[in-house]
């Protein structure tokens, strides 16, 4: 028999995740029994890795794993040895577990052989497909979900993650408070797998403490968002246009929020003035850190901008970030393109 030992996540960090979703699984899992087919797939590993976790732990529950387990990667063996494995009687126990990694998702052939198998599968046995993208539109996708085993986790949107994070740091037994949460997600980012390996760090870092803070996270976790958003700032402020659209893309993608990109933004450019008009009254360069209240370093590179931009431009680029801000309150139009027309408006001068 061929059978590959396949992990997504190692075991430690899956037994530790919690999503609420995964919470629905659990309770699918006692209502409806284990099903003959599952489909666990989406971007965020973490939990798709736990959630295929859950399904093979609940359906192996009394057999022996040692001699009803099978693993294998799609693109490594033919369809027809995973039908075979699938097909095979348990051994001492009450039920045989197939899964199946589709590292590069479903093609059509595999699909319309896995559905001629779905139309009489195995009582005894469970096949569980996992991946990281797969064609929902595909027969099989269709079949397994009126089966009611697809479950397809889609990213968290970054204003739950705290409370996933407070959640789940409480199962294991630590306090995480929710500010430092927060602060979490805004120097980490948002996929989970990252942030419960910054939270293991945290554990760490706390020892019998057990309790993260603000002072905490800000003392142990590199803020590398931060970083990111202040080189950001500067290639807007320098003008370089190229350089601006990479990094913002690079931020979008990575869960940065837009609202705190033109806060950002708006903050850097009310500190531009301040410290342009500071020097149009006079002020010595030597004393603009201080009276501008920003640190020398910054000063001087505000000083440098700040020759950039004449009054006019400054008063239109404020106005631009205005209409941004209310923009992404309440417009409909994508905070991408808002964003980017905002970085036209700034440097195509």
């Amino acid at each position: 028999m061929v059978s590959a030992a396949l992990t997504d996540v190692p075991r430690s960090a899956t037994q530790q995740v919690m999503d609420p979703r995964l919470a629905e699984l659990k309770n699918d899992l006692e209502k409806l029994g284990i099903l003959p087919v599952y489909l666990v797939c989406g971007e965020e590993a973490l939990v798709v890795a736990s959630a295929a976790q859950m399904i093979e732990e609940a359906a192996l529950a009394g057999s022996s794993r040692d001699f009803n387990l099978d693993r294998y990667e799609l693109s490594d063996v033919p369809v027809d040895t995973i039908l075979g494995a699938v097909q095979t009687l348990p051994m001492m126990g009450g039920r045989r577990v197939v899964r199946v990694r589709c590292r590069e998702g479903l093609d059509k052939a595999a699909s319309d052989a896995l559905v001629t198998y779905l139309a009489n599968p195995s009582p005894t046995n469970t096949l569980l497909l996992v991946a990281a993208k797969v064609d929902l539109r595909l027969a099989i996708a269709g079949q397994i979900k009126h089966k009611k085993g697809l479950y397809s986790f889609t990213p968290l949107k970054a204003a739950q993650i705290p409370d996933v994070l407070v959640s789940g740091a409480k199962e294991i037994g630590w306090n995480l408070d929710k500010r430092a949460a927060s602060m979490l997600v805004e120097t980490v980012g948002t996929d989970l797998l990252t942030l419960q390996t910054t939270l293991e760090k945290l554990a760490l870092y706390v020892g019998e403490r057990r309790v993260i803070t603000v002072a905490d996270v800000e003392a142990s976790v590199v803020r590398t968002k931060e970083e990111v958003i202040w080189e950001f700032i500067d290639a807007m402020a320098e003008r370089q246009l190229s350089k601006a659209l990479l990094i913002l893309d690079g931020m979008l993608e990575h869960g940065q929020e837009p609202l705190m990109v033109v806060s950002m933004v708006a903050r850097h450019f009310r500190q531009l003035w301040k410290v342009k008009s500071l020097l149009a009254e006079g002020c010595a360069p030597a004393d603009v850190a201080k009276e501008a209240g920003v640190h020398p370093f910054v000063a001087q590179k505000l000083t440098q901008q700040a020759h950039r931009f004449p009054n006019k431009q400054l008063h239109s680029i404020h106005r631009a970030i205005f209409r941004t801000d209310v923009g992404l309150k309440s417009l409909r139009i994508a905070p991408r393109i808002q964003l980017e027309n905002l970085l036209l408006e700034v440097c195509a001068r």
